[in-house]
């Protein structure tokens, strides 16, 4: 049988198990970072001529809508990229920050990267903590207002 004791009286160690965990985790978030600042840095691209595109496409079928109408909507759509853009950004960051200092923690047994590792690994899931509390609750608004207009007819 195991000897249980209270792991937060106690200095945790990081066996060759967790460490080798740990590197595979590591290599995959660097990986994962770069990969993240790239389709930002397209996304960004893509917000910055969405409004071009936009107004071209308005040009060739005013039918469906006004020119001020198309305007507002490139210019809405553009916001909204930069906006996913730079969200996907620090994501990234946070990602290959925590590959960069967990490795360099690793490789050169330095408590203090390994916490900054651990630090920017907090800072993802927080950040993905907090845009599924705004997802949940644009969604709990769409619902409530279907329903609302569902009910006004």
């Amino acid at each position: 049988m195991e000897n249980t004791q209270n792991l937060l009286n106690n200095e945790l160690q990081v066996d060759g198990n967790v460490r080798n965990h740990l590197n595979e985790t590591a290599g995959w978030a660097k990986f994962l970072g770069i990969v993240g600042f790239i389709v930002s840095g397209l996304i960004g691209i893509g917000a910055l001529f969405a409004g071009t595109f936009i107004t071209t496409l308005s040009r060739s079928s005013t039918a469906y809508y006004g020119s001020s109408e198309m305007s507002a909507m490139s210019g809405m759509i553009t916001v909204v990229y930069m906006i996913l853009a730079v969200i996907g950004f620090f994501i990234s960051l946070f990602t290959y920050k925590f590959g960069t200092k967990t490795k360099q923690a690793l490789l050169t047994s330095d408590q203090d990267n390994l916490n900054a590792g651990m630090m920017n690994l907090k800072f993802i899931f927080r950040f993905y903590g907090i845009i599924m509390i705004i997802y949940i609750g644009i969604l709990v608004l769409a619902v409530l207002a279907s329903i609302f207009t569902a009910m006004s007819r």
